[in-house]
């Protein structure tokens, strides 16, 4: 008899192992689960980091045209392409009018590219535009 209880035991034993485990068609469905929702997050995700980027190079453009304006209400004279009004306010270059420096904190060369795509030159006016700028008229 004992050997009997020992087997059923055993059995017993071995049935709770198995119930403890997952099965395949568990682990399948919770793959799919997350594989969707991967499918639906990766895009939306990159969309908010370009987003995230234009709003960024946007903000540079207006610093960039502040700084510029105040050189030029200082007495700067003014520039004829984006790229000279940009090169008063940024660099080592900076515009100095009388005492004043003006002065952008440094940007990275690809922040200065971007940027330059939300400007535009009217006369020597440096003109911030959200929309993109129309490529600058030549004087």
């Amino acid at each position: 008899m004992k050997n009997i209880s020992q087997s059923e035991n055993t059995f017993q034993s071995l049935r709770a192992a198995c119930r403890k485990a997952f099965s395949l068609i568990e682990l399948l469905v919770v793959i799919a689960v997350i594989g969707i929702i991967a499918a639906i997050a990766i895009p939306n995700i990159a969309n908010l980091t370009e987003g995230a980027g234009d709003a960024k190079n946007q903000r540079n453009a207006q610093n960039i045209v502040s700084v510029y304006s105040a050189a030029r209400a200082a007495g700067h004279s003014g520039a004829t392409t984006v790229d000279d009004a940009v090169a008063v306010v940024t660099g080592a270059n900076a515009a100095e009018v009388g005492a004043a420096k003006f002065h952008v904190p440094n940007m990275a060369t690809a922040d200065l590219a971007a940027a330059k795509g939300y400007m535009s030159i009217a006369g020597s006016e440096l003109i911030y535009n959200p929309a993109g700028a129309a490529p600058s008229p030549t004087p």
